[in-house]
Formats: C-alpha cells, structure tokens, sequence
C-alpha cells in the first residue's frame, strides 16, 4: 500500500484573483493550505477572509517560490504557481511506477494550464489596446550610419485611453484625526478630446471593530489636488452600519461622490481623498475602492483604485 498526502481534495484549482477584503471558500481553502506551513502563515487562522494576517502568509509564499511583486496580490502567477503545488502527491514507501507516472503527468498538465492562464491574461491586455491607425509614409534612403553609433530606440507608442488608478495602504492612526487621507487618485487621458465626469461611485468594505463609529455619519471629501488647500470639489455623507461585521468579515455598501471635472486631452491630474469625522478604530480594516465612474463622453474610463486602511 501507498501513502498519499493530498493537501486539498484532488483537482482543486483557484481560478479567481483575491487581495485585502476578498471572502468566500476559496480564501479559506488556501488559508487552509498556507496553514500547513506554520513558518509561512502565523497562526494559521482559518475564517475565509483575506486580512492582513493572510496576505502576510501570501508575500512570504511569493518570496519563497520567486514570485515577483511579492506584493501579497494572489493574482494569476501565484494562483498558478499554487494550483500547480496543491496537485503534487508526496508518494511514501513502496515502487509504484504508473502512480508515479501519472503525477508526474498530472504535475506537467497543470503547469501548462498555468501557462495557459498567463497567456490569456497577455492577449485579452492586447486586445484591448486600440490598434494603430494606417498613416501614409515616404521612403527616404538610409543614411549610413558608423557601427560604433548606436541605433535610437524607436518612440513609445501611446495608447489612447482614459486610465484612473490609485493605491494606499496605512494603519489607523492612534488617535481621531480629521479629515484623515485615504489617498490620492489620478487619471490620466490620453485621448484626443476632453472627458467630462459626473460621478465617482466608492465600494466601501467596513471590517471596524469600533464602537464609536457604530451608525456614526462620516463625510467623504474630494479635492481638486492632493492637499486640503486645493480646492474642494464634494462632500458626501456616509452612515456607518449601525451592528459591528462578522468575525474576520466586513460589510459592503457603495456610496456616489459627485464629481463634476472636466480633464482636457492628454492630461494627468491628481485628486485627493479624505474621511472626515471617523473616531478611534480598535483593529480590523476598512477598504475603499472605486465601484464605477460615470462621464458623459464616449471613452469609458479603466482602471480603478484601492485604498485600505489596518489594524
């Protein structure tokens, strides 16, 4: 007889990315698996919600199995890597040749559907790259050019978008400070023409253990630039859930930010976040990211931001 040590039920595969706030069976089956690893992931805390602890445990894997940015992202390299570790079966004792065999086969299967992954990933970001417009040239004879001149390298091509983006990550101060920065977002238009935006809608996750901002009203601000002497652009009142989360959960509710900016063809601008009024939180987090944006012109914007706040 042979001894098998399977971690995961056979065939088990992640097929979905997760970061900071993420839930479901999934987190808790790779908290399960990090947790076998008592040096990768402290505590080994299994509640099927993607906090800090849990993306600690994902940077020491991604450090472990050369996976860079090892930013604690639980994207399509390390959900790969993993797919492809949780399939190995650790064969104890005895000669079994064709099990073997078929591991080893299982092992090279999974790898390529690794690849696979990875490379749809590559031609979906292509695709969506507009292709380049069809100008008329004229054929000029090349100047000779001595082999000790280098070549210039050819100029970047622009592509023609409206991209928001946004990342911060920082503990709760110690004390109340108001306003408090969430972050700084920025869009870049690369188009041809002006975008007009309407509204930002926010995605906050409340994973608060605090009584004192329990069904407390905070106000969301928005400015024009990144400090509280720029120009303010909203103020938008939130209601913070009146019961605290589930154990290791959070509450999801989104929130409209009215947002009446005009950005003119290629321009980047920056606009700055804060939370006024929010108190003293114990521990636990609070996750802010952008939902949808609405415009009134034809490019849709892509991209988005994350910013987090931790305990």
């Amino acid at each position: 007889m042979l001894a098998l040590f399977v971690p995961l039920a056979a065939g088990a595969v992640f097929d979905r990315n997760l970061s900071l706030g993420a839930q479901g069976d999934d987190v808790r089956q790779l908290q399960e698996w990090l947790a076998q690893d008592p040096q990768i992931y402290l505590g080994g805390k299994i509640t099927g919600y993607y906090g800090v602890a849990t993306r600690g445990a994902v940077v020491l894997l991604q450090k472990r199995e050369g996976i860079m940015p090892a930013s604690g992202f639980f994207g399509p390299l390390t959900r790969a890597r993993i797919n492809v570790l949780l399939q190995d079966k650790v064969v104890q004792g005895g000669d079994d040749t064709a099990t073997m065999l078929q591991n080893d086969l299982l092992s090279q299967i999974l790898v390529l559907q690794a690849r696979l992954v990875v490379l749809r990933a590559q031609l979906a970001a292509e695709q969506q790259t507009p292709p380049v417009q069809a100008t008329t040239t004229h054929v000029v004879s090349p100047i000779p050019v001595a082999s000790s001149t280098p070549l210039a390298s050819p100029a970047p091509i622009l592509v023609s978008e409206v991209r928001i983006s946004g990342s911060f990550e920082q503990l709760f101060p110690n004390t109340m400070i108001t306003p408090l920065k969430i972050g700084d977002i920025a869009i870049a238009n690369t188009t041809a023409n002006p975008v007009a935006f309407v509204q930002l809608e926010l995605d906050i996750h409340d994973g608060m253990n605090s009584t004192l901002n329990r069904n407390k009203t905070v106000e969301f601000i928005v400015r024009n630039g990144t400090s509280t002497s720029d120009t303010l652009i909203s103020k938008t009142n939130f209601v913070i859930n009146n019961d605290p989360p589930p154990v290791g959960g959070s509450f999801r509710r989104q929130v409209k930010l009215s947002f009446p900016i005009t950005l003119a063809s290629a321009t980047n601008q920056s606009f700055g976040l804060w939370i006024e009024s929010l108190d003293y939180v114990v521990n636990g987090s609070l996750i802010v990211e952008l939902y949808q944006s609405y415009v009134t012109s034809a490019t849709a914007p892509v991209g988005g931001f994350r910013f987090a706040l931790t305990r």
